[in-house]
């Protein structure tokens, strides 16, 4: 549809720009896509998840005497919603009137281990690389705590490209394929310590390790 013309108008404070109204085919478009992609909560969105991959079938009592929530996967989605978001329980309960603070906190307490949260990870990413859809998961854009160097490396493994959002780049150590490149441009950004460059025996000696986590699924 190509770019929106866009005017400048000159007042007394300075410059306003003032966008020009859109091609009526980009409008008809716009209201197709409200249409048949309704506005959708997180929420909403984690519920939808949960029902197609059943990550929630993974939690449950710790303990055989400990009851079993109402309506288990609605509230499961809201405490992961609760504590994924870092909302914690006080927060979500005043913005989820359904909601008490005591509900999430206690399914966080007696409903939730790290090999259970494993699992249930586990069938998201299961459903995601096996999704047959046309579709197919290319991208990754994740925060700060969502990178790390086995995460980089079991990505580039699955062919995914991991975006992430990087806090503190600039203390970042770049690492020269060997210690003797050296760029025209941007060499500041690498580190002049030789024990930095990549150690390629390292990865040749690993790599059987490695693909055989990359072709195993999670489960």
């Amino acid at each position: 549809m190509g770019r929106r013309p866009v005017t400048v108008t000159v007042t007394g404070t300075g410059l306003r720009r003032a966008r020009c109204p859109g091609p009526r085919a980009a409008h008809s478009l716009e209201a197709e896509l409200d249409q048949r992609l309704p506005v959708r909560g997180i929420p909403e969105h984690l519920a939808r998840a949960a029902h197609w991959t059943g990550w929630w079938h993974r939690l449950g009592p710790l303990s055989g005497s400990d009851p079993k929530p109402k309506e288990p996967p609605a509230r499961y989605v809201v405490t992961a919603f609760t504590y994924a978001s870092g909302l914690g329980a006080t927060q979500a309960a005043r913005h989820m009137s359904t909601v008490s603070a005591h509900e999430p906190a206690a399914i966080a307490k007696r409903h939730r281990t790290p090999k259970n949260l494993a699992r249930a990870g586990a069938d998201l990413i299961d459903s995601l690389l096996q999704n047959p859809s046309a579709a197919q998961l290319e991208q990754v854009h994740t925060d700060t705590q969502g990178q790390s160097f086995p995460v980089f490396g079991l990505a580039h493994l699955l062919g995914i490209d991991l975006l992430p959002r990087i806090r503190n780049f600039q203390d970042l150590t770049f690492h020269r394929p060997d210690p003797e490149t050296r760029y025209r441009h941007i060499d500041q950004l690498f580190s002049t310590d030789t024990r930095t460059a990549i150690d390629w025996d390292l990865i040749h000696g690993h790599w059987p390790d490695l693909t055989q986590v990359a072709a195993t699924p999670a489960g």
